[in-house]
């Protein structure tokens, strides 16, 4: 998978699995990798981020009959939380399928 498909996938989840406002949608459309999940003005809650990550894993199942765990204890023991925005989500994405 190449980061624009990944970028890709990981808008959809949000796009599916929350109600973005104006500001939101304006930055998801203008630089998606740097849209702030957790952390941020656009904070996610941690329900929000549970359904967008089982979305990208049943998608990345889906496309690629591939199956990965995003939610996993790698992921909890990055120095920098790979949940941090759409492009560190989006390269976590990638390793996690490489890897699978």
């Amino acid at each position: 998978m190449k980061i624009n498909e990944a970028i890709d996938l990981v808008v959809d989840a949000i796009r599916e699995n929350i109600t973005l406002d104006a500001s939101q949608i304006n930055t998801i459309e203008d630089d998606p990798q740097s849209f702030v999940i957790l952390g941020g003005h656009e904070n996610i809650d941690s329900l929000d981020l549970v359904s967008i990550l089982a979305d990208i894993e049943a998608k990345v199942f889906e496309q690629l009959n591939i199956t990965i765990m995003l939610s996993s204890d790698k992921a909890m023991s990055h120095v920098n939380s790979p949940f941090r925005n759409i492009g560190s989500l989006s390269a976590f994405l990638i390793e996690e399928i490489e890897n699978a």
